[in-house]
């Protein structure tokens, strides 16, 4: 009976943790990681990304921008669990896959690039046609 209780306290102790960062709070420091990766400033971006990240892990918004930084720095190895779990999460973004495509095509993937760019086409971007046509050819 103790050891129960002492589990559901540990329990109740990892729920509460994941979402110590108010909402308002989250979503300023979403937009912030947003206005540095559009100066370019990934390196800034991963890092407070990941402090949202170690808070609260129900953001699939987060975890595509830092994986999109991570791409843009060349880390594709490291991008792709965080596009993984962005699916996971539920994101529907085409953008999410279709840069995932490119992830997995960079580290000579080239299947994988391509189920990821047929589903980024299902989703609505056009221009993952175009992709598959000159690289999703036997």
């Amino acid at each position: 009976m103790r050891i129960v209780n002492i589990f559901g306290y540990c329990l109740l102790f990892w729920a509460t943790s994941l979402s110590n960062l108010p909402g308002q709070q989250v979503s300023d420091m979403i937009r912030e990681a947003h206005a540095l990766r559009a100066k370019g400033d990934c390196g800034e971006a991963i890092l407070l990304l990941s402090q949202i990240i170690e808070q609260d892990t129900s953001h699939a918004q987060v975890y595509a921008m830092r994986a999109l930084c991570l791409s843009r720095l060349k880390n594709f190895a490291q991008a792709l669990p965080d596009y993984d779990r962005a699916v996971f999460l539920g994101s529907q973004d085409p953008l999410v896959f279709l840069n995932r495509g490119w992830a997995h095509f960079n580290l000579g993937k080239r299947t994988e690039a391509c189920q990821d760019w047929w589903l980024a086409d299902d989703l609505g971007y056009s221009g993952a046609q175009l992709i598959r046509e000159q690289y999703c050819q036997p």
